[in-house]
């Protein structure tokens, strides 16, 4: 029978952070952990990016089409993505709001999407092979974990991205609608009624609370999705050894072989909730921004959206497929 109880410590112990150095300040340092060290490479990333991508595409004082045209296939998927998130994300919350602050969504999108991709290269056991001629191979087992590693699976990492959400949606709320109407925002049946005063403050309380858990719950949520897949390939994965060192090599490629094809299949999965999740996170925090900062504005486009067109049909009731009936006289 294979120790599974054995073999859930060690893939756990591979997803969990671990130290990559110590920063040469205090008595003994300040640790910093590999997840750190990925999330410093993916905002890199992403600023270089960006910068690349602006270099793609200059029609400044242009008048050709093909002036206008991204150049190069993978400026083109990037560029896809970004129209994706302001047409799809972006311009249904935010409306009017949202060439204002579409760098900031964008910002977070790309931050986490590539934090995710990141993860699922196997950076340390890359680190231990190619080390392991130069500095031997306990040397090498050593190095094996101080780069790599999924960031957005450690709450180190998640909880600033929250607190970010959270300020950019306070900064934004009052910004936009001032700061009287950003804090009746949280009191939906005013303070004006005496009788309703002491509900208002139990709501008004709890809407702040509510607030609070919301841009928790985006940090946890990212970090169980990612954590949970990773580990599950680090337990797939695992197992074929456990199986080597219980039944034999024949136990271990009896095993393996179903592993292996499942571990795949997994991995695919992986690369779609990588992108599936830094989605939820920008829609989820483009949401929490929109509902503090453009909620009152969304209600007045509602209404001269529809007002205008139940007009054209009382005025020319033709022109929509219906007839005009004479009211009944007596």
């Amino acid at each position: 029978m294979i120790p599974l109880i054995a073999a859930s410590k060690t893939p756990l112990e591979k997803a969990l952070p671990h130290e990559a150095f110590r920063l040469p300040f205090g008595e003994d340092g300040i640790p910093v952990s590999n997840h750190l060290v990925m999330a410093t490479v993916a905002a890199i990333i992403v600023a270089l990016l960006a910068k690349w991508m602006s270099g793609k595409i200059n029609p400044a004082g242009k008048t050709q089409a093909a002036d206008f045209v991204t150049r190069g296939r993978f400026a083109q998927l990037i560029e896809t993505l970004c129209e994706f998130i302001y047409y799809f994300v972006a311009k249904p919350q935010l409306r009017h709001l949202t060439d204002k602050y579409i760098p900031y969504i964008w910002t977070i999108f790309f931050f986490t999407l590539t934090c995710n991709l990141l993860g699922l290269i196997p950076f340390p056991y890359i680190l231990q092979l190619v080390s392991m001629p130069f500095v031997g191979a306990e040397t090498a087992y050593e190095l094996k974990y101080l780069f790599g590693g999924t960031a957005t699976s450690n709450l180190a990492v998640n909880a600033p991205l929250a607190v970010v959400s959270f300020v950019a949606i306070l900064y934004i709320g009052i910004k936009e609608t001032g700061f009287k109407h950003f804090v009746n925002h949280f009191n939906p049946i005013g303070w004006d009624d005496k009788a309703l005063l002491p509900i208002g403050v139990m709501l008004f309380f709890i809407e702040w609370l509510g607030l609070f858990i919301k841009c928790t719950v985006l940090a946890l949520r990212l970090l169980g999705t990612m954590f949970a897949g990773h580990l599950v390939l680090y337990v797939l994965v695992d197992l074929i050894f456990q199986a080597s060192e219980s039944m034999g090599s024949m136990g271990g490629y009896a095993v393996g072989v179903p592993m292996v094809i499942l571990s795949v299949g997994i991995f695919l999965l992986e690369i779609f909730v990588c992108f599936l999740q830094a989605f939820i996170f920008t829609f989820l925090t483009t949401l929490f921004i929109a509902m503090t900062a453009v909620s009152h504005d969304h209600d007045h486009e509602h209404e001269e959206e529809h007002d205008p067109s139940m007009g054209e049909v009382l005025a020319d009731p033709s022109e929509h497929g219906h007839e005009h009936v004479a009211p009944a006289t007596a």
